[in-house]
């Protein structure tokens, strides 16, 4: 899953998808990630009130850099 690639709206519908969490800890993962620049988002507190989600959150996030496809 590539963080950068999604909007609020889509992690959270991959949430549900993949985790069946809902859009409370996907907020939390967003705002870990967005507002506090944290790479490693899935380390939010409000993550580690799901067991588990933590170590799956940790092997499926991708956050390589974006890819420049306009300069001006």
């Amino acid at each position: 899953m590539r963080l950068l690639a999604l909007t609020f709206e889509a992690l959270a519908a991959q949430f549900a998808e993949r985790y069946g969490k809902g859009a409370f800890l996907a907020g939390a993962l967003y705002r870990e990630f967005y507002r506090n620049l944290n790479p490693r988002a899935w380390e939010a507190p409000a993550i580690d009130l799901s067991p588990g989600l933590k170590t799956r959150l940790a092997d499926d996030l991708a956050h390589a850099p974006g890819r420049v496809v306009e300069a001006v």
